[in-house]
């Protein structure tokens, strides 16, 4: 039972020293105690001197606080605290100033039980910290070591918001604290420097460039947090007069990084504008204020706290709105930010008495740190990874691309074999039709060779028609062997560039006789364009296609010829409007020998009139197409392409030897240098003389380099070269 008395009286002794006046009762020194409820404080704007602060008019207006750390908005004057400490333990007590990166002048004083004055300190940032009254980061001030009560007076000055966890024990007390505070600081540069040297790993080893500026990042938050945990790297007084001249850009530098990231200018482009002008406030504005000497009061302070923390906010909102957009990149950095802004929370609830202060909510700055930088660095790992996964997925993708390409290409060899088969088939055909053409062309023979004989025994012939007659047979054997000679791939193109508007009209010109002796209305209507042409060929394919029209367009009939400039080609046409072809023989009308049902007047024809225009047209690289319905006429329309491509089989070039000993050396440098080394081979080529058949030669050789032909570039070399 005697101890519960004990207890009893124990608590009760508790009880009236801290009523009596709230007396601060030191029993036990070894651990220290926190006195935030147990102060009062007073705030003025005068500067007021200790014996001012003394009178009774003053030690009325002292206020008692009642929250565990003194935390109150920026202030520009003078806060005082009044602290009554009764010493009951036996070892000298020590007041801890905490938060003391915002004292920028503190002054203490002790006071006995009459009133006066036995003890000055004047320290804080402003001043040389030889004057500290024990050396170490923070503010440390002696108390009474005897039994003793003992009323202090603390004056401090700063023109940031107060932040003030004041707490006494013993000096080992003190130290057993800040030991422990010393190993969380540690940890905190121990992280940070791992995380920027892994950061600015990724940046050198891979092409991604937001490691380094994230890298600067973490060094600015990282020092920030030293300064307010009060330990700074260095004791220069101009870090605390121009701290928001050295700290603010640093939501530059966060912004930036987290634009980039999220790509905000493009994901919420208005949003971005916005937050960009919030940012040149907090980061540029304020600085240049600062820097300035600009009078802040205290409106100015609080508001850029507010601008602060509502940055933080809006950025955390915006993350988590592009989340649940499906933006993977923004998942982390929800987490990070959430980390930051869960502490500025714990924090504001400490300040507030609402949570206790402890080791934990004192330092949540540096954990949510820590945190922040260790996701921020997963989520660029994760983008990493994910830009990877994607690389590979593209591989996968030219892979299955080459596959399926490799697979189309034999398919298109399958349907190259079978049309080579049927070529082939069509040869065979040809071959065939070899054996009769003899006896066709000495048939054809027959019908203008009886006229002949019978306009001589009646004497009805003249010498124009004599002379028609025999330029049609003379023509029709010149189609023959120019057949032949294209069937033998032994015909070769004399292209030129021609005004195909100046051409066709010089050949309607001269046909105009012939449509008038039916009174056929010839008309045209002709666009201007250069092609490469064989003249002479391409004019009697001209001719053999008006022919045609004259012949199966009855009297006072239309024909109509037109040119047409496409995208890549040249259309030319012919129209009439005869009596047309049926459907089942338009497909015949190319083929050799193939004449339609109609009646010869003039008994001239061999059937290879139009076989000898498709085999010209082809070989121009070209088309020709028949157009017909009975009763309506027929079209016969062809297609060339502007430029004309032509291998070197179709171009008949012969060098003699002194052209070859004239370009030998070039032969050498060509035959040694890699067709694909293109400005090598240009420069070679450029070198050639431009004169005769080495002005041909030369041009061939560039239409190959041009079309990248390397085969019949190989042919024209071995061609120049002298064996």
């Amino acid at each position: 039972m005697k101890k519960y008395y004990l207890l009893l009286l124990g608590l009760l002794f508790n009880y009236l020293c801290s009523a009596q006046n709230n007396i601060i009762c030191i029993k036990n020194a070894q651990n220290t105690q926190m006195i935030g409820k147990e102060i009062f404080f007073l705030e003025e704007q005068n500067h007021l001197d200790i014996q001012t602060i003394l009178s009774q008019k003053y030690q009325q207006q002292f206020q008692q606080y009642d929250k565990e750390v003194f935390a109150e908005p920026s202030f520009l004057g003078i806060t005082w605290f009044k602290i009554t400490v009764k010493n009951q333990s036996s070892e000298q007590l020590w007041l801890e100033v905490g938060g003391s990166f915002t004292v920028h002048y503190l002054d203490f004083y002790a006071v006995d039980s009459t009133g006066k004055l036995i003890k000055t300190i004047q320290t804080g940032v402003f001043r040389p910290s030889s004057q500290k009254a024990y050396p170490v980061n923070m503010y440390w001030l002696p108390l009474q070591k005897d039994s003793s009560t003992q009323t202090f007076y603390l004056s401090l000055k700063g023109i940031y918001p107060r932040f003030f966890p004041l707490s006494v024990g013993s000096l080992a007390a003190l130290h057993k604290n800040k030991e422990k505070q010393d190993y969380l600081i540690g940890a905190f540069v121990g992280w940070v420097l791992v995380m920027i040297f892994y950061n600015l790993f990724l940046g050198f080893t891979t092409p991604y460039r937001i490691y380094f500026l994230y890298s600067w990042v973490i060094l600015h938050i990282s020092l920030i947090t030293l300064f307010v945990s009060n330990y700074f790297i260095s004791e220069n007084v101009w870090f605390w007069e121009y701290f928001w001249t050295w700290s603010s850009p640093t939501y530059f530098f966060e912004f930036l990084f987290f634009s980039l990231y999220l790509k905000i200018a493009k994901n919420m482009p208005k949003i971005n504008v916005l937050m960009w002008i919030w940012v040149l406030v907090i980061a540029f504005l304020y600085p240049i204020l600062d820097h300035i000497k600009f009078p802040f009061t205290d409106v100015f302070t609080n508001l850029y706290q507010f601008l602060c923390a509502f940055f933080y906010l809006v950025l955390l909102c915006v993350s988590i709105y592009l989340w649940t957009k499906g933006l993977k990149n923004a998942r982390f950095y929800t987490l990070s930010w959430s980390a930051i802004v869960l502490g500025i929370v714990i924090m504001y609830l400490t300040v507030n008495g609402i949570i206790p202060f402890n080791l934990l909510t004192n330092n949540i700055s540096l954990f949510s740190s820590q945190i922040e930088s260790l996701m921020f660095s997963l989520a660029l790992a994760d983008r990493l990874g994910q830009l990877k996964k994607e690389k590979e997925n593209a591989q996968n993708q030219n892979i299955q691309l080459i596959k399926e390409q490799n697979l189309l290409l034999e398919i298109k060899v399958e349907q190259r074999t079978h049309e080579i088969y049927q070529q082939k088939q069509k040869i065979e055909q040809l071959a065939d039709f070899k054996n009769l053409m003899i006896e066709m062309l000495v048939h054809d023979f027959k019908s203008p060779m009886q006229k002949l004989s019978f306009y001589a025994e009646k004497n009805y012939f003249t010498d124009n028609y004599l002379f028609t007659s025999i330029q049609g047979i003379l023509k029709m054997v010149d189609q023959f062997l120019k057949i032949q000679q294209i069937e033998r791939n032994e015909f070769y193109l004399e292209t030129e560039k021609v005004a195909i508007k100046k051409f066709m009209k010089a050949i309607l010109e001269q046909e105009k006789v012939l449509f008038q002796k039916k009174n056929i209305s010839l008309q045209s209507e002709l666009e201007d364009s250069w092609v490469s042409i064989d003249k002479n060929l391409f004019k009697r394919v001209i001719e053999n296609i008006l022919f045609n029209a004259y012949k199966y367009t009855s009297a006072n009939g239309k024909v109509f010829v037109w040119t047409k400039n496409k995208e890549n080609y040249l259309e030319i046409g012919i129209k009439d409007n005869g009596k047309g072809i049926s459907q089942e023989k338009l497909n015949l009308i190319f083929d050799t020998y193939y004449q339609a049902e109609q009646e010869n007047q003039l008994g001239i024809s061999s059937g290879l009139g139009l076989t000898f225009c498709k085999m010209v047209i082809e070989k121009h690289q070209g088309s020709i197409h028949a157009f017909s319905e009975p009763q309506k006429g027929t079209s016969i329309v062809f297609y060339l392409p502007f430029e004309a491509k032509t291998s070197v089989e179709n171009t008949k070039i012969i060098l003699s030897e002194s052209e070859k000993e004239a370009v030998k050396n070039m032969i050498w440098e060509l035959e040694k240098t890699d067709f694909f080394e293109w400005s090598s081979v240009k420069k070679i080529i450029e070198s050639i003389p431009s004169e005769g058949n080495l002005g041909k030669w030369k041009d061939a050789l560039k239409n190959t380099f041009f079309e990248e032909n390397e085969a019949d570039f190989r042919k024209l070399i071995k061609m120049a070269s002298i064996h």
